[in-house]
């Protein structure tokens, strides 16, 4: 569009444009389209795209010259219905893309369009979100030549009444009373509570800092005291009645989470934490990047003391100053082989030096000769680097860095670490679950868990409560960008782009920058607040709400929070409750205490006398040919049946998991008309497995069946039942089993409210005779070695009691058994 833009710009009014502005916009449609020429070549050589460049692959695909392509035509002819998902979050290009899919549809063709969005939830202004996109949509129910239908849902399903009622009354005072496309301003639309009893609560506890003694780490390490507070009590009230409540600490920035993670460590209070840290910040990553570097440089001085300190070796201070404090230009690796230093060392520091220098002996003879991948990760499990971490998802983290660090190897020269350190700083750790070592010691339960995540990673999911913190704290500030634009809607429809390079250094911005970042600032600030609804409405019983704001002595009053802070959107709201809380003397004035912080000293390292565990015995690995001959544990269920019926058998197992999951997912159970409103589902699923028309009918009839008797009877239910713990379905384990590696599929495992581990097989078949009962326990004794198998395999997984069940749809029979090692 840029051609067009310059085009219609040169032959118009050009008076307000000063000569620096002219000579830029003149320049800025080459300059644009050659840099992005440029960045197609490079994407070319490398066989690498962005989704930008996918998007833009994908306009073009559909449109030549403004006449549909040959794609498009044959797109057009096969799309019957497009269904868009979070439509409030649709970027400019993304919304053309549509209109370019739906263009030439004309009503009564049978073609459908649904769009699904909440423009109050629309909070991806960074990945060029336009809500003012969604708005016009809606407000003129038409996209392209395609006319809509606007419909507005408005039941809340998720919170009790009280939450709901405080968000009507908080977000009518904190959105824009009237919506604005070009600033991305968005009107509250007030919702109607399903749950009519009237509970739900929301606590807002106020924090403040004293503007002239007062400091910010203060402030932090109050507000985590009274977070572990809260999540302590919470957990009491619902421990006493035997309820697992949800609860999620939500926050705008990570680095808002320092002080509460902290105080959670010490409270000794489980929590997961979603994409929070750096994958960098690991120590374990840490620690395995100065490995790497060191194989890669030998003189790199800062590498071999770090490796030197890790918890794989750990000398002292002591010692590392005696081995190389006096020798700065004698590469550490040579201090490290020279005798006479490592006399001077203490007992346990040369026993620790031996152990790994008799390590890197072996790799630094090899260092060219094998992949740098294979030789970090070779030394790392010499050295006993598995035996350092922390907890499980350390080991997660170190393999997603030796990952990265193959592809960083096969893609460029490694000379420098750069790129890697790039790479790795642009990850994520794996979720970090902190827990006690024995939860049951200390009255933690499985369901009771804290989850800490990001507001954005939370939206589209709910919690019993939710704890905001840090709403007196800022954002990241804005940094000035190279290049500034701005598409603005004319009532026609059509589009004006506006363009504003960054200034010159010692040159003042001009107009059209300034226009443009206040434009930017304007939208920023509008979804600020949507931001917080987000946030506000992922709770289902109780919202908490912390935020800090200075208090002036001098005056001896409260002062605004801070502009940019999510405390300054909720002020009209929660400015009575803080006069209020400040005023009567309940809430206390954090300021400096004037003491250091405590620095935990905790130097983790490997006992002196450490030794690598030796590898488990090995196992006989079958090969191909040998399991031809075997039977599989399907093939022993199916043995005697003719096809038909093994293919029942197939479909039932497929059913019965789907209706499990529905139930344990979405709390939805089957019930006759749904199984019976599905038959031609499973004719089709029959078709699938190649069962013959003239067999499908009586075939359906039986999985109808099978399933019907499932749900009625009792003992059915309850293996549905979404009440059971750690449940699973078709669930693949592979293991070592009589000296044999081996791979099975259990039908359903879980752990009752009992805490017995159960193991599910269902049997699909079928008996005409009298004695169902002794048909059954044949059975019983035909596949109890199988599900021994089970079994065996299980036992690693949890310290458990097992119990072993058949099930027999068909039958309505039931065996059970406990397992014995």
């Amino acid at each position: 569009c840029l051609p067009e833009v310059w085009n219609s710009t040169e032959d118009g009014n050009t008076s307000w444009l000063n000569d620096s502005q002219w000579k830029i916009l003149k320049a800025l449609p080459t300059l644009l389209v050659i840099a992005e020429a440029q960045l197609r070549i490079l994407f070319s050589e490398h066989s690498k795209i962005d989704f930008t460049g996918i998007e833009q692959s994908a306009l073009l695909a559909l449109r030549d010259n403004e006449q549909p392509t040959d794609l498009a035509l044959q797109l057009d002819y096969r799309i019957q219905h497009i269904l868009v998902d979070e439509f409030q979050d649709v970027s400019v290009s993304q919304y053309d893309l549509l209109e370019k899919l739906t263009e030439g549809w004309s009503d009564n063709d049978g073609r459908t369009l649904f769009l699904v969005g909440d423009p109050m939830q629309s909070i991806y202004r960074f990945r060029e979100a336009e809500v003012g996109k969604f708005l016009s949509t809606f407000s003129n129910q038409q996209i392209g030549q395609v006319a809509l239908e606007s419909l507005t849902l408005g039941v809340n399903f998720r919170s009790q009444q009280g939450l709901v009622s405080w968000v009507n009354d908080a977000f009518e005072k904190i959105l824009p009373q009237q919506e604005d496309i070009a600033n991305s301003a968005v009107k509250y639309s007030s919702v109607l509570a399903a749950d009519d009893s009237g509970a739900g609560q929301v606590v807002i506890h106020p924090l403040f800092q004293d503007d002239i003694n007062g400091s910010a780490y203060d402030t932090h390490q109050e507000e985590a005291n009274q977070i572990v507070h809260t999540i302590k009590q919470v957990q009491d009230e619902t421990h006493d009645k035997d309820l697992h409540k949800s609860i999620a600490i939500l926050v705008r920035s990570r680095p808002q989470l320092e002080a509460i993670i902290s105080h959670l460590k010490q409270a000794e209070i489980r929590f997961q934490a979603v994409d929070i840290e750096r994958l960098s910040h690991r120590a374990a990553i840490q620690d395995c990047l100065a490995l790497t570097r060191a194989l890669l440089h030998p003189a790199d001085r800062v590498a071999w003391l770090s490796i030197l300190r890790a918890p794989w070796c750990g000398l002292t201070l002591a010692d590392l100053d005696v081995l190389a404090g006096k020798q700065q230009r004698i590469p550490i690796w040579s201090c490290m082989n020279d005798e006479l230093r490592m006399k001077k060392l203490s007992k346990d520091g040369q026993q620790r030096l031996l152990q790994l220098r008799e390590v890197l002996n072996k790799a630094m003879a090899n260092r060219r000769r094998k992949s740098l991948r294979r030789m970090v990760e070779m030394v790392w499990m010499e050295i006993g680097g598995p035996a350092t971490l922390e907890d499980e998802s350390d080991l997660e983290n170190v393999q997603t860095y030796f990952d990265v660090l193959q592809q960083e190897e096969e893609s460029s020269d490694l000379k420098t670490l750069t790129k890697l350190e790039k790479a790795v700083e642009g990850l994520y750790a794996a979720a970090d679950v902190q827990s006690l070592t024995d939860s049951k010691v200390n009255g933690a339960s499985d369901g009771m868990n804290v989850q800490i995540m990001t507001i954005h990673k939370a939206k589209g999911l709910e919690f019993d409560i939710v704890i905001l913190p840090g709403l007196g704290r800022g954002g990241k500030a804005e940094e000035k960008r190279l290049l500034l634009w701005q598409e603005q809607q004319r009532d026609d429809g059509s589009n004006d782009l506006l363009l504003a390079p960054i200034k010159e250094t010692g040159v003042e911005d001009d107009k059209l920058y300034r226009y443009l970042e206040m434009l930017e600032k304007a939208k920023l600030k509008n979804e600020q607040g949507r931001l917080l609804y987000v946030a506000a409405t992922r709770a289902r019983e109780q919202l908490h709400l912390f935020g800090a704001t200075r208090v002036s002595k001098e005056k001896n009053e409260i002062s605004p929070p801070k502009k940019n802070t999510l405390l300054a959107k909720l002020w009209p709201v929660v400015e009575t409750n803080y006069q209020w809380v400040y005023t009567s003397g309940h809430g206390d004035v954090v300021k400096d205490t004037n003491e250091p912080a405590e620095v935990e000293n905790h130097f983790r390292r490997h006992m002196g006398t450490w030794k690598r565990p030796r590898p488990p015995r090995n196992v006989n690995w079958q090969q191909n040919e040998a399991p031809a001959a075997e039977t599989s544990d399907n093939d022993i269920e199916f043995e005697w049946a003719t096809e038909t019926i093994r293919h029942v058998g197939i479909v039932v197992h497929r059913c019965i998991q789907l209706m499990a999951e529905d139930q344990s997912k979405n709390n939805q159970a089957w019930d006759r008309a749904q199984i019976h409103h599905k038959r031609a589902w499973f004719r089709q699923a029959l078709t699938r497995e190649g069962v013959g028309e003239e067999e499908s009918h009586w075939a359906s009839q039986q999985i109808e069946e099978g399933l019907s008797n499932m749900i009625k009877d009792e003992r059915g239910q309850w293996l549905l039942s979404a009440e059971h713990q750690q449940q699973h379905n078709e669930y693949a384990l592979s293991g070592v089993y009589q000296e044999k590696v081996i791979s099975i599929k259990i039908d359903r495992t879980f752990v009752d409210k009992d805490g017995t581990r159960w193991i599910i097989d269902y049997k699909t078949s079928r008996h005409e005779g009298e004695d169902v009962d002794a048909f059954l326990n044949q059975q019983q004794e035909r596949y109890k070695e199988q599900l021994e198998k089970y079994g065996a395999l299980m036992k690693d997984y949890g310290d458990q009691p097992i119990k072993l069940g058949l099930y027999f749809p068909l039958l309505q029979g039931w065996r059970e058994w406990e397992y014995q090692e």
